[in-house]
């Protein structure tokens, strides 16, 4: 039951205070757990587009770990790595390694027909590949005046 005191202010019996206490809990509790809930559906929410970036960085990223390589038949002509026939290992190392991976490239398309065509051909290869010939003709020597299958990296560009 209320009371009025002498200033004007209703004062409420402690039942009616806990009646009210408990109807106010009741709305309070329902609040705090509707805010969880909304923070758990946050989190997840933002868990599920970190996902979806992650993801789509490594389908579209992939590639990036990964190489090419081309397989070109390279005629080890003797005249070109070794002239004077001692496998003197200077003498080899000197060698034009690139006009072999070049020779190989125009046997492999021997339709390219053009300086502005060849060039681009030649760019299919790794500007490496003439060093990695020559370290393997220098690590066997016996390759000189051979024919040989080998891969070579390709261009940064082909892939």
């Amino acid at each position: 039951m209320s009371e009025t005191s002498n200033n004007g202010i209703k004062r409420r019996s402690s039942a009616e205070t806990r009646a009210l206490v408990e109807a106010s809990l009741k709305a309070r509790y329902r609040q705090e757990s509707r805010f969880k809930l909304f923070g758990v559906l946050a989190v997840l929410l933002s868990v599920a587009f970190v996902a979806f970036f992650f993801i789509s960085i490594v389908s579209q990223g992939y590639t990036a770990f990964t190489q090419t390589y081309l397989q070109l038949d390279i005629d080890l002509d003797a005249s070109v790595v070794d002239p004077g026939g001692a496998r003197n290992p200077e003498t080899i190392a000197r060698a034009n390694y690139s006009k072999l991976v070049k020779n190989g490239m125009r046997d492999l398309f021997p339709s390219v027909s053009g300086r502005k065509n060849k060039r681009e051909l030649n760019r299919l290869v790794s500007t490496g590949a003439s060093y990695d010939l020559r370290d393997r003709v220098a690590a066997d020597p016996d390759l000189v005046g051979s024919q040989q299958a080998l891969w070579f990296l390709a261009d940064d560009e082909v892939d």
